[in-house]
């Protein structure tokens, strides 16, 4: 299921969730404000194989929390399991960032607050269609408890930013 949805109405989600404490509202307005007035939005429901072949984050430097596992593949399945069988050398499964989503019983934030994702644009068209432009931490938390089999997969919505006219 897909409707679509406007620039404003993502960025007013952002600051309206942020006041929670998700981290830095503008940072992630700036995000959004970076398209094109003519980039259409849309919210959608993700199947569990759309969200595993999400494009999660390269990251890596002091305080990176997923350095190392993305070295290989970034689609959100790999990711997941090479955080689960500890094979990224820098992987900080107790970073505190990763540690408020994983930790959560019953992953409201991970489904239940949509993540923000664009077209996947060049070196990053290897490994999928979709970047997960906000919602990285949490979407990791929930696929591994996913792909380990501790909580069934149910839909996780999205906003997608794309230049092409969305599929109904």
């Amino acid at each position: 299921m897909t409707s679509e949805v406007t620039k404003p109405q993502v960025v007013e989600f952002v600051r309206d969730r942020d006041k929670t404490g998700h981290g830095d509202p503008e940072d992630k307005v700036r995000n959004i404000e970076q398209f094109a007035d003519g980039t259409r939005w849309a919210l959608e429901a993700l199947g569990k194989q759309d969200f595993l072949k999400l494009v999660f984050l390269k990251m890596s430097g002091k305080g990176a929390w997923t350095t190392g596992i993305t070295a290989c593949s970034r689609t959100l399945r790999e990711v997941a399991v090479a955080a689960l069988n500890d094979t990224g050398p820098g992987f900080n499964r107790d970073h505190e960032r990763f540690r408020i989503y994983y930790d959560n019983p019953n992953f409201e934030i991970c489904r239940d607050d949509p993540i923000i994702l664009r077209e996947a644009w060049g070196d990053e068209t290897r490994f999928g269609e979709w970047y997960i432009l906000d919602g990285n931490g949490r979407s990791l938390a929930y696929a591994m408890h996913v792909m380990n089999g501790t909580t069934a997969y149910r839909s996780v919505w999205a906003y997608k930013a794309s230049r092409l006219p969305m599929e109904s």
